[in-house]
C-alpha cells in the first residue's frame, strides 16, 4: 500500500496488514509496478486529495492485469451541485470534489471504464 502522509504509513505498518507500505503518491506507487501485475487497485479516499485523476488512472491501467479491477471513492462535499463542472473543484473542506461525468471521461481517456457508480456516505464531516 501507499500514502503520502508519514503518520498514515506508520499506522499501516503497525497494523501489519500490508506486505509493504511506501510513503508516496498512488500514481507514483502504481507506476513502479510491473505492467499487468496487479489484479485489484483499491483507491479509497485517494481522489479527494489528488484532484486531477488522469495520472492515477493512467498508472492503474498500466499496472492492472487484463480483467483487473479498480475500486475507488470520490467526494462531493456539500457543493450545491457538481452538474456542469468540467473537472475537480475544491469543496468547503479543502478536498477535491469530482463530478461523475469527469470521473467517467478521465477513466475512459486512460482506457478504463466505470462499470458501477453509486452514492454512499463514507465520511461524516464535523461529527
Amino acid at each position: 500500500g501507499c500514502d503520502v502522509a508519514g503518520e498514515m504509513v506508520r499506522a499501516a505498518k503497525d497494523k501489519r496488514l500490508y506486505s509493504s507500505v511506501a510513503q508516496q503518491g498512488a500514481a507514483e506507487f502504481l507506476s513502479a509496478e510491473a505492467p499487468g501485475s496487479v489484479n485489484v487497485v483499491i483507491a479509497g479516499d485517494v481522489a479527494p486529495w489528488v484532484g486531477v485523476l488522469a495520472p492515477l488512472f493512467t498508472a492503474a491501467k498500466k499496472a492492472l492485469a487484463p480483467g483487473g479491477l479498480m475500486v475507488m471513492t470520490t467526494e462531493e462535499g456539500s457543493l450545491p451541485s457538481l452538474e456542469g463542472l468540467q473537472g475537480p473543484k475544491l469543496n468547503e473542506w479543502v478536498r477535491f470534489a469530482h463530478p461523475p461525468a469527469y470521473v467517467e471521461s478521465a477513466a475512459a481517456a486512460a482506457g478504463l471504464s466505470v462499470e458501477m457508480s453509486r452514492r454512499e456516505v463514507i465520511r461524516y464531516q464535523g461529527q
